[in-house]
């Protein structure tokens, strides 16, 4: 990916942290291969598309019902029952909320078992971005209209120490991923991934 910026280090994300201190899984693309992560990019854009549901929608309801600021998006295994998870971060609590990409309702909320010390760890890195001008609610916005595609994934990003938002995009059959900047709101890093790949087959 290249970075606009002076920040050229993909590091460790908020939701790295979570994964290697804890049992739950945050994140579900990015971790198989090209062929999963194109099925489940296809799969939440359709959904979306279909009922005419958007991920800020679904951002901006967990926000409500779950009383915390968004720092990721992620897909569950079974959409159809699990639909999408938002990912919050309420005071020194992750809150984790199933919404749906049918409905646009909230399935359910919950706790991810994370150990204390690292949720303190979290919270403290990333207070930040409670005062920052652009929400991760936001970011995906500017990446779907500048884009002109469906955002599918979104999460906090950390480059060398500053944290920033990375957006995933479905836009005509490509895989696009952007790196919000949350002050400016501009888009500061930008790589695709084709489906020539499965054009082939």
């Amino acid at each position: 990916m290249k970075i606009l910026s002076t920040h050229n280090r993909i590091g460790a994300g908020i939701l790295a942290v979570a994964i290697a201190l804890s049992p739950v899984t945050l994140m579900a693309e990015g971790h198989g291969n090209h062929d999963d992560s194109y099925r489940d990019a296809a799969v939440v854009t359709r959904s979306l598309e279909q009922h005419q549901i958007a991920l800020p929608q679904l951002i901006q309801k967990a926000e409500e019902v779950g009383k915390g600021i968004a720092i990721g998006v992620e897909v569950e295994d079974d959409i159809a029952l699990q639909g999408i998870e938002v990912i919050l971060l309420r005071d020194s609590e992750i809150i984790r909320v199933n919404t749906s990409p049918v409905t646009g309702d909230v399935l359910k909320i919950g706790s991810p078992e994370i150990i204390h010390s690292a949720i303190a760890r979290i919270s403290k890195r990333y207070d930040s971005l409670k005062y920052a001008k652009t929400s991760l609610r936001e970011a995906v916005t500017i990446a779907e209209k500048t884009e002109n595609g469906i955002a599918y994934q979104a999460h906090v990003e950390d480059i060398d120490d500053w944290a920033c938002y990375e957006i995933n995009i479905m836009s005509n059959g490509t895989q696009i991923r952007v790196i919000v900047d949350p002050e400016t709101g501009r888009i500061v890093g930008r790589d695709t991934r084709s489906d020539k790949h499965h054009d082939d087959h």
